[in-house]
């Protein structure tokens, strides 16, 4: 059986600066406002996020909610995961863009005597399941780091 889903949002152009602002969760849940703007290369404001930044960061997101899940399916008790993900894109000169690879770079924390080399067959689960990975269209690279919680 098939589970459709529907994914809602708004986006509202306050047209001074590249800047919107898009109702995240609109219609499922109270609406969390979020003001982003494009690129700076492509003179949007630095200190605001991108859609592009966006979209790495729900990639990041799905992949470790995933993993979570999984480990805790596993028996692979996770104590901490942190992860800054790096999206490769590239522009031709008529201003098309796309992504062209991306790079999640988890630092997860064990605990004490579990098995790293378990945990990070994990990963190669993680395509097959979540959304967003099995959505995009260019390579996504895991390099993991394990450390261990003290006793």
């Amino acid at each position: 059986m098939i589970l459709h889903h529907i994914f809602v949002g708004q986006a509202i152009a306050a047209m001074a600066m590249h800047v919107t602002t898009a109702m995240i969760g609109a219609g499922s849940f109270a609406a969390r406002e979020n003001r982003s703007s494009n690129d700076p290369l492509l003179g949007g404001d630095p200190l605001l996020y991108n859609p592009e930044d966006l979209l790495i960061t729900a990639l990041s997101s799905c992949h470790m909610l995933w993993f979570l899940h999984l480990s805790f399916n596993s028996g692979i008790v996770v104590t901490g995961y942190e992860d800054h993900p790096i999206g490769h894109g590239e522009s031709a000169s008529s201003g098309a863009g796309r992504f062209v690879a991306a790079t999640l770079r988890p630092q997860i924390t064990l605990a004490p005597g579990m098995d790293a080399q378990a945990a990070d067959a994990v990963h190669d689960q993680i395509h097959d399941v979540c959304f967003i990975a099995r959505s995009v269209n260019f390579p996504v690279r895991i390099t993991a780091q394990y450390d261990f919680a003290e006793i």
